[in-house]
């Protein structure tokens, strides 16, 4: 069965179980993939470039955990 439950983005295992999943539902794909399309959102809601680039990179290095109140380098 495909459906959807609540994730809890403030939690690391959660994150990181679904980072692919994330990452496609915040990048989606082209018009002719058969892949996820991107997650609706307000305008003023959606991630920067800068914010995917930051995702993106958090997967590229193998997804490393990190204090919530540490500070973004």
């Amino acid at each position: 069965m495909i459906g959807t439950a609540p994730l809890d983005l403030g939690d690391y295992q959660s994150v990181k179980r679904f980072s692919r999943a994330i990452q496609a539902a915040i990048h989606g794909h082209e018009d002719d993939s058969h892949a996820p399309r991107p997650m609706l959102c307000r305008p003023e809601d959606a991630l920067t470039p800068e914010q995917l680039q930051t995702f993106d990179q958090w997967l590229i290095d193998d997804m490393p955990e990190r204090d919530a109140d540490s500070p973004v380098a």
